[in-house]
């Protein structure tokens, strides 16, 4: 029998009858073609995007020009009239088209890409759900184990035993590093590393532009100026050269940043620190559980720090942590803000205070270090997960130049993500820009945004040319500020010609961690029907 397809309706025919009552399709021996049920199929909700795929073990159905024919004989089942119905459904007005090669094209060969309308002219979303997380990083057992301090009236611990040690412990342990110091931030894990190796008024220190600022902040809180530096365009972290020509006898240390959990190549800078005689500070606040040439991130520099902030990997809300192998760097950041663990926590007994620390207070909230402690114990499942989907997003858009993932550094294993990077070339997506390019993938259904640190503040400044950093007299605000010159902006910086073009060329995906690989896949896809869609339609793309 035969079932015409005309516009939205299935028109259904009952097969001719032989000569002598016998039905057309009848064989021999009493055999039978399969007939189509006369009750109408339900509707499949899976959307459009599945159409090509539903009904295994069917024929494949092929478009033609005029009326859609789907032959039905022993294997075309309801299947494929379930799967073409909504297709049938959301083009009433123009001919259903199969998917053809478009301008991406993947590994080995050319992949198909749906060519339909984009959702944001009046086409159906390539994706069929919305975007749901399901890790959560709250566990019960971890709020229980915050009611049972409450319960005894416990909200603080000085001297750093109990969770705390317990998560220090771990901590090290993690790193392989010798001694932890949790605190109240990262950014207080930060300021107390360039305090510990001696960042003062006069020194300076090589940092990334293209980091969060409080990467850079804390230098100006020890009277140090950062000399920002150039990244590397395939990794996004500090490019080793780069560090190396801004280096000069003033310079104090290195601060080198494990961008969105990709580790940075730490043989390079370990050896530029030891070669020019100068400290060496990781900023691993996106990279829990990332290492390069299998040494865990924050055991290659002279002390790591890592943000335990909300959103992160392994998050108490709002706390930090800092390691180190030296008891020295370890004496040097408590004394400066860990009065209560002077008398019987340092490593060295370095300083005699009289237990009395020199004014900040950097001690976290036992709170939070109970949280941090459940998210800690789960950071490995949670790494597992974020590398599997980051390994399926970037083989879904394998040999789509408009759309990239940012390259792994070789011999680097990534952890913590933070977020999901991807690359946008406009001139391989009919010159969108990314905001009219994000525009039309959200229509889509993808929870994609433009990423954040390109770009700082209100005005879109890069770090280097935020007034921070540039025009505001920060010596006339007092403080340890008050040392600095009055000037901040001359300054030998030379270009920073890659941090100057990522404005407008990135994107932010979230760290998809528990949700279906085939909610990765469809975002990938829909990424792919976005630029196809965008290259041949030119201009500026939606506003």
């Amino acid at each position: 029998m035969e079932l015409r397809v005309h516009g939205p309706r299935v028109a259904r025919g009952r097969p001719a009858r032989r000569p002598g009552g016998a039905p057309a399709g009848a064989r021999a021996g009493g055999e039978r073609a399969h007939a189509l049920p006369a009750r109408r199929p339900r509707r499949d909700r899976r959307g459009p995007a599945v159409a090509h795929r539903a009904g295994r073990g069917a024929r494949v159905a092929r478009a033609v020009r005029g009326p859609l024919r789907v032959r039905a004989d022993a294997r075309a089942d309801q299947a494929a009239v379930r799967a073409y119905q909504p297709v049938l459904r959301g083009h009433h007005d123009e001919r259903l088209r199969w998917p053809r090669a478009g301008h991406c094209r993947g590994r080995g060969g050319t992949r198909d890409v749906i060519t339909a309308r984009l959702a944001i002219q009046g086409g159906t979303p390539a994706v069929s759900r919305r975007y749901r997380e399901r890790w959560r990083s709250v566990h019960l057992r971890d709020l229980a184990a915050i009611v049972r301090y409450g319960w005894r009236d416990v909200n603080t611990i000085a001297k750093g035993d109990g969770p705390i040690a317990e998560f220090e412990q771990k901590f090290a342990a993690l790193t392989r590093t010798r001694h932890a110091l949790a605190m109240n931030s990262g950014t207080a894990a930060l300021h107390s590393a360039y305090f510990a190796v001696g960042v003062k008024p006069g020194t300076e220190v090589v940092v990334p532009s293209y980091t969060f600022f409080a990467s850079a902040a804390p230098i100006l809180q020890c009277g140090g100026t950062p000399a920002f530096c150039d990244v590397d365009a395939r990794t996004l972290t500090a490019d080793p050269d780069d560090v190396e020509r801004r280096i000069t006898p003033r310079t104090r240390a290195i601060c080198v940043v494990h961008m969105w959990g990709n580790p940075a190549p730490m043989d390079r800078f370990a050896d530029i620190a030891r070669r020019h005689g100068v400290a060496l500070i990781e900023d691993c606040s996106h990279a829990h559980g990332a290492s390069y040439r299998g040494r865990p991130v924050g055991s290659w520099g002279d002390i790591g720090c890592f943000s335990l902030q909300g959103v992160k990997a392994v998050s108490g809300g709002e706390a930090g942590i800092a390691v180190t192998n030296d008891p020295l760097l370890f004496d040097r950041m408590l004394v400066l803000g860990h009065y209560g663990r002077l008398k019987h926590g340092q490593a060295k007994r370095s300083f005699a205070t009289d237990h009395i620390s020199l004014g900040l207070k950097y001690r976290p909230h036992v709170y939070a270090i109970l949280l941090a402690l459940g998210t800690l114990s789960r950071l490995d499942e949670l790494n597992r997960r974020r590398r599997r989907n980051y390994e399926i997003l970037g083989a879904e858009l394998a040999g789509c130049p408009a759309v990239q993932p940012v390259e792994t550094t070789p011999e680097a294993t990534r952890g913590g993500f933070l977020e999901f990077i991807v690359r946008y070339d406009p001139a391989h997506a009919g010159g969108w820009s990314c905001r009219a390019f994000i525009k039309a993938a959200r229509a889509e259904g993808v929870p994609i945004a433009e990423e954040r640190y390109a770009q700082i503040g209100d005005q879109g400044h890069m770090l280097h040319e935020s007034p921070v950093f540039t025009t505001l007299d920060v010596s006339a605000l007092g403080g340890c500020l008050g040392g600095r010159s009055a000037q901040l902006a001359p300054r030998r910086n030379g270009g920073l010609p890659v941090t100057q073009l990522l404005a407008g060329r990135l994107m932010t995906l979230p760290p998809f961690t528990r949700v279906p690989e085939r909610f990765v896949r469809e975002c990938a896809r829909a990424l792919r029907k976005v630029a196809d869609g965008a290259a041949p339609a030119g201009g500026h793309g939606p506003t």
